[in-house]
């Protein structure tokens, strides 16, 4: 009698355990470098809405996903209101940049520094289709500044991500 109870305890406490996600949600990143495609398949994140003390509800967006050893970083932060749909095109007086990371060797495009006079560095934008609490789904593009001689331009840039 005792191993009867002790295996129904066992059952009642492992039973929720196994309870399958039925999200079927499978979040990405991809696009092409130079033409040739990617798709992230590690690190895939979109950060929470941000509210700023007495600020906007929602006024930044890091985007972040991985594959083989490169990476790449979308960058919308401190916007004057909460993120909406649109386009967010990068400026040299708006913090919205992007980065990829291929072998070791970083590109980027974006804003300058926010301790130097504004300065634009290669060009592209980011573009949110749909935006809530819970997700985000967009497109980007950019080409990046040179990097040792080096410009790489990114195209078809698509993600659709959890908000965590």
């Amino acid at each position: 009698m005792k191993n009867i109870f002790i295996a129904a305890v066992f059952f009642v406490i492992a039973l929720p355990g196994c309870k399958k996600d039925n999200d079927p949600f499978t979040p990405y990143v991809r696009g092409k470098v130079d033409g040739v495609a990617f798709e992230c398949n590690t690190n895939i994140t979109a950060n929470k809405a941000e509210q700023v003390p007495g600020g906007p509800a929602d006024p930044t967006l890091r985007i972040t996903g991985g594959w083989s050893s490169n990476s790449i970083n979308l960058y919308i932060l401190s916007e004057s209101s909460s993120l909406a749909g649109g386009d967010y095109v990068f400026q040299a007086d708006k913090q919205r940049a992007a980065t990829i990371r291929i072998s070791g060797d970083a590109y980027y495009a974006g804003y300058g520094s926010p301790f130097l006079p504004p300065a634009l560095h290669g060009s592209g934008k980011i573009t949110l289709v749909e935006i809530s609490s819970n997700y985000v789904r967009g497109n980007f593009e950019f080409t990046s500044e040179p990097y040792m001689g080096v410009v790489k331009t990114i195209t078809g840039g698509e993600f659709y991500i959890k908000r965590n």
